[in-house]
């Protein structure tokens, strides 16, 4: 019944596939014809859009000729004016105009001319690729001024790119635009033929100066006695493109392109069926996946509380069938808070782990173990002869879980309590089955932890009052119905009381004087312990100025430290300012803590621990020997004292392990400098046999059990 939960590496692998098959696979009778109109939309898109580049590139191709024919005509005027300006200096005089300018010195023919005379042998020569010629709005020629639409509207674009006399080259933008001429797509291209000779930039301003010249520039409503400087502009190139050439061209690249976009398509559409054909076997995995995550604890990988649910509906239904028995374990780790508070929640993770997996190997296969909650764990028990036998798998999970745990270095026993209800005696569906079993772990707490309870109808009283003590418990303060206990500890050398252990007791108006063991949990479960610390605290300070006051014979008073309160940040501040508000010195404290507390965060209880002992302040281990021992806290935090636990007294001195156990602890407190306090001691026997060993103090029943302040008070008047 058990799945792992989704992992990294082989075992996440082997998941992946696992859903992979389970996952419902794609059907692929419609994959075709959307494969094929996928196709046709894509060879559509790639005609229109190869159209489209065939439009671009004919255009930019056209323009890329232009650019060479006129950059070429430029090039060539530029040379031949050099050749002029050289000729003239030579010859020794200015410049005509002449067609035989080889036969007679001091005539050539003016730059413009000459452009044209090249435009006119370049244009024969390309086949009617393009043709170009000069231009100008200062031209004496009609066949090269400003003659239709383009060249004005072309002149107009180039005249606005014109600054007065610019101080270097300007960069000169041609402009162009496609017309239709005699029934053909022409490309018509514009380039500036700027000023760039001083010599001839000063012969043009003579002959723009020249009364004849001005008078054709009066009738031609152009500027009269226009005066240049290098760089402005002075003439163009026009570069005619037809596109029908192109065009011839541009088609066989257009085949090829069709060819290229023909052949990336295909590809495309294959490497998209297949990443369409993958995407649907991951959305399979992921389903699946989502679907586990939903019903499986991701840290212990059992199913969770919704699955649990769902198994034991099903399991319910097969009992009203079969009339075989089904029952549900309620699981809690016994104390596991302290190991969380203690080592860190890394450590209790990995109980929690160790845990699930002990359990599972613990159950058959039919049966169920799912994650509650937290450090609650629930078992599914189907198909069950009698209730012998589910008693049985109850004992097996808690012999799976005997063997000691390693976590963070400490070597830890996990124990747990355990609560059974049978399907039907008691109840019929699972929510009251649940419950029932709830009802009975918190019954196996009650007897001592770390066992198992079968659910019986008088444990839903002691539910409801438990359920009564706590609401009592919040109005227990505003009642004054707490009082405090004192049970002397005595010195076995002087015979002498010194120290008084301080135990809170609750005068219930209804129930009577109630122990800790019967409101503590509820407490701690109410978030009132560091309350009730604070409220014990007071109220010792307070009883030993009053026993001060009337002079009896000096006694410290020992406090149990809760966890709750050791974590305030301010712990010394709240004891120092209890001990002022009541007169006391601190000297006449002492608190006990348990190997829990001191060994949460080492570093910062050493300190607190070193600044209590600084204002006189004892400290004491409570309970030793019974939590995660590490006898190196021993030598590294301040301490006073140790209280060896009841649990290794009983049965001395013929129990000979308790024995041995109780002589090694107080010869190594001795060798350690601590005073030695034996717990829970009952009979003279005993007394003797700690007395034999060393132990500094005593304190139990055989002494006195705890009394009300005054008849202890009286007990130490007979001392």
């Amino acid at each position: 019944m058990l799945e792992p939960a989704p992992s990294t590496g082989s075992t996440g692998n082997a998941w992946r596939a696992s859903a992979l098959a389970k996952a419902p696979q794609t059907k692929r009778s419609y994959l075709v014809p959307v494969f094929i109109a996928t196709l046709l939309v894509m060879v559509g898109a790639t005609y229109l859009l190869a159209l489209s580049l065939k439009s671009r590139w004919l255009e930019s191709e056209a323009v890329r000729i232009g650019n060479i024919v006129s950059r070429q005509a430029l090039a060539t005027r530029t040379a031949y004016t050099e050749f002029v300006a050289d000729k003239v200096e030579r010859d020794g005089g200015a410049a005509g105009v002449s067609d035989q300018f080889h036969a007679k010195p001091g005539f050539v023919p003016v730059p413009a001319q000459f452009v044209k005379l090249a435009g006119l042998a370049s244009n024969r020569a390309s086949d009617g690729l393009y043709r170009f010629r000069p231009i100008s709005k200062w031209n004496l020629e009609p066949s090269q001024g400003l003659d239709d639409d383009f060249l004005r509207w072309g002149w107009t674009a180039l005249a606005a790119q014109d600054r007065v006399a610019p101080a270097q080259a300007i960069a000169w933008q041609p402009v162009w635009r496609i017309e239709e001429i005699d029934g053909k797509r022409t490309l018509r291209y514009l380039r500036a033929d700027p000023a760039s000779n001083a010599s001839c930039i000063q012969c043009h301003n003579q002959f723009e100066r020249r009364a004849e010249i001005q008078a054709v520039r009066l009738k031609q409503a152009n500027d009269v006695g226009k005066s240049w400087t290098l760089h402005q502009l002075m003439g163009a190139v026009e570069v005619q493109v037809p596109m029908a050439q192109l065009d011839a061209a541009a088609q066989i690249e257009l085949e090829h392109v069709m060819l290229w976009l023909g052949g990336i398509s295909l590809a495309s559409l294959v490497l998209l069926a297949w990443l369409t054909r993958r995407d649907l076997q991951q959305r399979a995995i992921v389903a699946t996946y989502f679907e586990h995550m939903a019903k499986y604890d991701p840290l212990t990988a059992l199913p969770n509380r919704p699955l649990f649910y769902e198994r034991a509906e099903e399991a319910l239904k097969e009992s009203v069938r079969s009339g075989e028995l089904m029952a549900v374990i309620f699981l809690d780790l016994d104390n596991f808070k302290n190991i969380n508070d203690t080592l860190g929640h890394e450590a209790g993770d990995l109980v929690l782990r160790e845990v699930a997996s002990r359990m599972s190997g613990a159950l058959r296969q039919v049966d169920t173990i799912a994650r509650h909650s937290g450090d609650e764990f629930t078992v599914l028990i189907k198909s069950a002869r009698d209730t012998h036998s589910i008693a049985l798998i109850a004992r097996k999970i808690a012999e799976a879980l005997r063997p000691p745990l390693l976590a963070s270095g400490h070597e830890l026993s996990i124990k747990a309590s355990q609560g059974i209800s049978v399907y039907p005696q008691d109840g019929q569906d699972v929510d009251t089955l649940l419950k029932n079993a709830d009802a009975a772990m918190y019954q196996a707490k009650a007897r001592g932890r770390n066992s198992y309870q079968f659910y019986s109808a008088q444990m839903n009283t002691q539910a409801a009052e438990t359920l009564r003590l706590s609401a009592d418990l919040q109005r227990a303060f505003e009642r004054n119905e707490f009082e405090l206990h004192f049970q002397p500890r005595l010195e076995l050398d002087t015979g002498q009381i010194r120290c008084a252990e301080a135990l809170i007791r609750w005068r219930h108006p209804t129930l009577g004087l109630l122990f800790p063991n019967r409101f503590i949990s509820i407490a701690e479960d109410a978030g009132m312990v560091g309350t009730m610390g604070d409220w014990v605290l007071a109220t010792v300070c307070a009883q030993i100025a009053i026993w001060q006051t009337r002079g009896l014979p000096p006694v410290r008073v020992a406090i149990n430290l809760s966890m709750r309160q050791f974590r305030r940040s301010k712990i010394v501040d709240n004891i120092l300012s209890a001990a002022k508000r009541a007169g006391i010195e601190p000297q006449w404290l002492e608190f006990e803590v348990t190997e829990s507390v001191v060994m949460e965060h080492p570093e910062a209880t050493a300190q607190s621990l070193a600044e209590m002992r600084g204002h006189g302040i004892a400290i004491a281990v409570d309970d030793f020997g019974t939590g995660y021992s590490s006898l190196a806290y021993l030598k590294k935090f301040p301490l006073d004292a140790l209280k060896i636990d009841k649990a290794f007294i009983d049965g001395l001195p013929e129990d000979t392990q308790n024995a041995a156990i109780t002589r090694a602890v107080i010869a190594m407190s001795r060798s350690l400098g601590l005073r030695v306090i034996a717990e829970g001691v009952e009979t003279p026997a005993q007394r003797a046999f700690l007395e034999a060993e060393g132990c500094d103090e005593i304190q139990g029943y055989l002494i006195s059990v705890p009394l009300p302040a005054p008849q202890f008070e009286k007990l130490l008047r007979e001392f």
